[in-house]
């Protein structure tokens, strides 16, 4: 047998090394022995030997010591000192017990916050309600209660902490059902049983389960969005729920009106767009300095405009002109 070189190993983990199951602790292929100083894993290679080969070399898969390898690749960048397999066995199992140790914590924290009354049971109502709380999301009553009963291994119609599981378990199964619910409605809405949904279907089954009117360009725009093959009609990999539909149903209408505000601001704007560019253009400055102007006119500031000019008045389209001229005369 292979003794672990961390001896003491699981005192360190629990005390006492009490109410620890040993397949738990030490993993498959160890088994737990009482020394003088303390609770330490054992490698028993006969029972390994028995299912991985009598060939001492493939005792356990090559895998396993693959991750010695690299653990050793990268401490030996860090300057450190490489684990040999005794440690690193020992270093793997007390992973496995940190992880397992990390996962009940999680499940006990994930009950706590589904137990609404604190009385130590998760009832059908509190599980509904954690959902809709906690993983936001909400099934009918009959999807609910096929999570339920996924769950309730005693069949009493309540979850135990033992029942429980963690938040990621709890929500795969939720997907799990939701997906089922989700071909259900694709049944529905699929009128010819032809296997694909057209927009003519997705408009009545729409219409059916929303009881409203749609028109048709609505629905169209809800078809484009999840048509992810671009074909016009929606598989079953592509149908969604009806509260993803229900959302973006909502979402076209707020484009719409948008879009309807838009035209009509517009509009308005166009009644008086040609007044205001002409106001516009009389206080739109001209030149900016003496010379954007053709000499002998200067850039006059005028306080609302800038302008050219010549002796403060406009100089522009200026004409040739006779000028008289007084002469005096003498009268002596």
């Amino acid at each position: 047998m292979f003794v672990s070189s961390r001896v003491g190993l699981l005192n360190s983990l629990t005390p006492n090394g009490e109410g620890i199951d040993d397949d738990l602790v030490c993993g498959e292929g160890f088994i737990k022995q009482t020394g003088p100083n303390g609770d330490y894993c054992v490698f028993d290679y006969e029972s390994v030997s028995k299912k991985f080969g009598t060939d001492e070399e493939h005792l356990i898969p090559v895998s396993y010591w693959e991750g010695l390898e690299r653990q050793n690749i990268a401490r030996k960048k860090f300057g450190l000192k490489p684990l040999s397999p005794e440690e690193y066995v020992a270093f793997e199992t007390q992973k496995q017990v940190i992880e397992v140790n990390q996962l009940n914590e999680a499940v006990a924290q994930a009950f706590d916050q589904f137990d609404a009354n604190k009385d130590g049971v998760i009832t059908l109502p509190e599980l509904k309600l954690g959902m809709q709380d906690i993983l936001r999301t909400e099934l009918s009553e009959k999807s609910i209660e096929k999570v339920m009963n996924h769950f309730d291994t005693s069949g009493d119609g309540k979850l135990q902490r033992d029942e429980f599981v963690t938040l990621d378990k709890l929500r795969s199964k939720i997907d799990e059902v939701k997906k089922e619910e989700q071909l259900l409605v694709f049944d529905q809405f699929d009128a010819n049983n032809d296997g694909v949904i057209t927009l003519a279907e997705l408009k009545l089954g729409m219409q059916a389960m929303l009881s409203t009117e749609l028109s048709e360009v609505s629905v169209a725009k809800v078809m484009d969005h999840f048509d992810k093959s671009n074909d016009g009609l929606l598989q079953p990999d592509e149908f969604v729920t009806l509260d993803k539909f229900r959302n973006k149903l909502d979402a076209v209408a707020k484009e719409e009106q948008q879009l309807l505000r838009d035209e009509q601001g517009e509009g308005k704007k166009g009644i008086f767009g040609n007044f205001l560019r002409n106001l516009a253009n009389q206080f739109e400055d001209t030149c900016e300095t003496n010379f954007d102007c053709v000499r002998p006119e200067v850039c006059c500031d005028f306080g609302y405009k800038k302008m050219c000019c010549s002796s403060g008045r406009m100089a522009q389209n200026l004409q040739l002109e006779y000028a008289t001229i007084p002469i005096p005369q003498n009268y002596d």
